[in-house]
């Protein structure tokens, strides 16, 4: 069975939230606070894939490939599936593709996505959020 999880940034307080069903979950447990259709929060959906060293992968992240492939990209939901774009610096456009399968990695199930005919393993590098730098300024949303 596919988990359903979520995490939130927190616009207030400027930093990442675990949640759990729709409720923040702060070092008191769960509190009261509702994330959904609150404009205090941006709530991110796990996308059932994990990264190769077994990171869950959600929307908002960073993500790149070990091997080059992709230097880096931001993971989205669109459409009923979930997405991943790629700033193309020849083009100066972003380049769009749909993720693909899991696959097992050692004892790991790994999200792979599908480029080019190639399969290839994720890390997630960091997030939208935290860590926009990444980005280089570029608009993602």
């Amino acid at each position: 069975m596919r988990d359903f999880k979520f995490r939130a940034w927190d616009k207030t307080q400027n930093k990442m939230r675990e949640v759990w069903l729709n409720k923040l979950i702060d070092r008191f447990g769960v509190s009261g606070v509702s994330v959904f259709d609150n404009e205090d929060f941006e709530v991110m959906q796990f996308t059932g894939y994990k990264d190769w060293k077994g990171e869950d992968i959600y929307e908002g992240d960073i993500i790149s490939a070990p091997n080059g492939q992709i230097k880096k990209a931001v993971i989205y939901f669109s459409q009923a599936t979930f997405w991943y774009k790629e700033w193309d610096e020849m083009y100066e456009e972003w380049h769009h593709s749909e993720m693909g399968w899991c696959e097992q990695y050692g004892s790991k199930e790994i999200g792979i996505l599908h480029w080019s005919a190639n399969r290839i393993a994720l890390e997630v590098i960091g997030n939208i959020y935290e860590h926009s730098e990444l980005m280089a300024g570029r608009h993602y949303g």
